[in-house]
């Protein structure tokens, strides 16, 4: 029997650390599927994923090393390479989500908002088969070489993030959240 929608958006948390499981490719298929009934005004559909295999994580990894050895100014350690290794090689399933690009940036708000809705969809989705998830958006995602790697346009897609996603280690603590009072103004 399934859990109430409520339930599973109070539980759903950021997961950081993932079980080296894969996610079986229906489920994922489920999730994006989830994912695009997303609110879209104009119904532009500007959501797009590629979702990563074994050689792409290998060279976002190489790429990542780079990248902080570049930040650092010296190489990184061993502890630190396993690290970067990890964050791309544990997760069940890692996808990038990217935004079809507009000439009009009012579309473009609102795609972008789509979007976002579109990752919100997938990770209650995900979250109520057992996965959590976790929505990066650092520096990586902004770097040409990354578009390269993946095979986006940047000229027609801008990457909104990756979702890392997978079965937790363990599952984080609620945060505090603000109390409903503190965040709304009822206005006659």
């Amino acid at each position: 029997m399934s859990r109430p929608l409520k339930e599973i958006i109070f539980e759903r948390r950021t997961v950081h650390n993932y079980k080296s499981e894969p996610i079986p490719r229906a489920i994922l298929e489920e999730a994006l599927a989830c994912a695009i009934q997303a609110p879209n005004h104009h119904l532009t559909a500007p959501w797009r994923f590629t979702v990563l295999g074994s050689e792409s994580r290998k060279k976002i990894i190489e790429l990542a090393c780079a990248a902080n050895e570049a930040k650092k100014g010296s190489e990184l350690s061993k502890p630190e390479k396993i690290a970067v290794e990890k964050k791309f090689s544990d997760p069940g399933a890692i996808v990038v989500v990217s935004c079809m690009r507009s000439d009009d940036s009012l579309q473009s708000r609102e795609d972008y908002a789509s979007v976002s809705c579109a990752i919100q969809n997938l990770s209650l989705f995900l979250w109520s088969e057992g996965y959590g998830s976790k929505w990066g958006s650092g520096a990586l995602t902004r770097m040409d070489k990354t578009y390269d790697i993946f095979g986006i346009n940047q000229e027609k897609e801008e990457i909104i993030g990756f979702i890392y996603a997978g079965v937790p280690e363990r599952v984080p603590r609620a945060p505090e959240r603000p109390s409903v009072d503190s965040v709304s103004r009822w206005i006659d």
